[in-house]
């Protein structure tokens, strides 16, 4: 399971986040 509030992105999930249509900045 993703978790789209975290700020430690790794390459893998900001993958997965960015195929949800998901940003974080």
């Amino acid at each position: 399971e993703l978790d789209f509030n975290t700020k430690s992105w790794g390459p893998i999930q900001f993958k997965e986040c960015k195929a949800f249509g998901v940003e974080t900045g």
